[in-house]
């Protein structure tokens, strides 16, 4: 994991904005080409102290020469005077290139659709967790269609006019499990958080996204790369609970 629990704070300060993987070649550092925060006018006219709100865009760029990615920043932008001393806190909500939370592209023969849905389950990482549960749920669906798991089967009577029926993404899932065992409860952990993402409001933390994604590396280490260490007591936590 290239972003990990330590790694996430309610607010940042200017100096951490840049302390994120580049997009591109995965090393750790970018540089702030340009920062700069705009006050709201809301936060104008309600203000009687020095204390501010608004927002903030950037430029940051990958501090490797032979790459030089550039990626834009913007979000929520707060400062406050603790006694003598000016704080500024910086709340991304959007990175371009989306920031990896682990690597996807080393990984070999992994199709171009399932990295498209990986990278955008990284961009509504900030913005959106909820979203962001749904969109890793829609990996694992990529995932057994990749591996050629059926979606549907035949009916042993026509019923409305059909002759086949979808199968569930649970069943899906067992099915999966026959050919791959052991990595149908990865895959059972990470719908559960999917579920819980998009039946509550508030039902998810940061935690339970990256616990979504940690377990999500190691299938893809195990389906298309190396294999990492296991994650069995976050994956049976989840499964019991059938939640995160």
């Amino acid at each position: 994991m290239l972003i990990t629990k330590d790694s996430i704070y309610y607010g940042y300060k200017k100096a951490q904005l840049s302390k994120w993987p580049c997009p591109n070649c995965y090393s750790i550092g970018l540089k702030k080409l340009e920062i700069r925060s705009y006050e709201n006018n809301y936060s104008k006219s309600k203000r009687k102290t020095k204390s501010k709100e608004g927002v903030f865009v950037g430029i940051l760029k990958c501090i490797h020469e032979d790459c030089s990615c550039i990626i834009s920043v913007c979000g929520d932008y707060r400062m406050s005077q603790n006694k003598n001393k000016i704080v500024e806190d910086f709340f991304p909500l959007h990175f371009n290139p989306p920031i990896p939370i682990f690597k996807v592209a080393e990984y070999e023969e992994i199709s171009f659709e399932l990295i498209e849905v990986i990278n955008m389950a990284f961009r509504l990482f900030w913005t959106d967790l909820n979203a962001c549960s749904n969109k890793i749920r829609i990996v694992i669906e990529q995932i057994l269609n990749d591996k050629k798991i059926r979606k549907t089967k035949k009916l042993d009577k026509p019923k409305y006019g059909r002759k086949t029926e979808d199968i569930s993404l649970h069943k899906r899932i067992i099915l999966f499990g026959e050919k791959y065992p052991g990595l149908d409860k990865h895959l059972t952990a990470i719908k559960w958080i999917g579920n819980e993402g998009s039946h509550k409001y508030e039902g998810l933390d940061v935690n339970d996204l990256l616990d979504a994604f940690a377990i999500l590396e190691d299938v893809l280490e195990s389906l298309y790369g190396y294999r990492s260490k296991e994650l069995n007591s976050t994956i049976k936590r989840i499964n019991k609970r059938k939640k995160p």
